[in-house]
């Protein structure tokens, strides 16, 4: 988890009508609140301040946007990795299906390779949502993706993407 800082009083105020004191759990190279330039300190016990006034220095804001961006970038690519490994132990442990009826290797062999279907597609739609939210044309998207274009946006929209 990671250490307490404070709020944004500004924004606790915007979002509750009331500047009280708020504390959150964020790391600490995501304690800038951009929206009114300030960074947000440890809330420990003994802090008198909350946070510092940024305004003066906008190379600091700059800085969390770009990092945000590269944060999401790497989320999303862990993600990928993640669905497609666990696709890889799965095809993996199709080799040591082979002993039973026809019958028995047939389902399992099946349903694993369903599974690992499954897991790809989940990977792919990750990935698209990923280019689109990022700005990329949804045309270009699905073509990249062989998906047909109207089913992607449908996905979508629906937020129906694992992440």
């Amino acid at each position: 988890m990671a250490p307490a800082a404070f709020g944004c009083r500004l924004c606790t105020a915007r979002r509750t009508g009331q500047a009280v004191r708020a504390v959150r759990y964020v790391p600490r190279w995501r304690r800038v609140c951009l929206r009114h330039g300030r960074w947000l300190l440890d809330a420990d016990a003994d802090q008198p301040l909350e946070h510092l006034d940024l305004r003066g220095v906008a190379e600091v804001a700059a800085a969390q946007r770009r990092w945000l961006s590269v944060a999401r970038r790497a989320v999303h690519r862990l993600r990928i990795t993640q669905l497609l490994d666990e696709s890889r132990e799965q095809l993996a442990q199709l080799r040591g299906v082979q002993s039973g009826t026809t019958a028995e290797v047939a389902r399992a062999l099946l349903e694993h390779l369903s599974h690992s279907a499954e897991l790809i597609d989940r990977a792919v739609l990750h990935a698209a949502a990923t280019a689109v939210a990022a700005g990329v044309a949804l045309q270009d998207v699905a073509r990249w993706s062989r998906l047909p274009a109207e089913e992607l946006a449908e996905v979508l929209a629906e937020g129906q993407v694992d992440g």
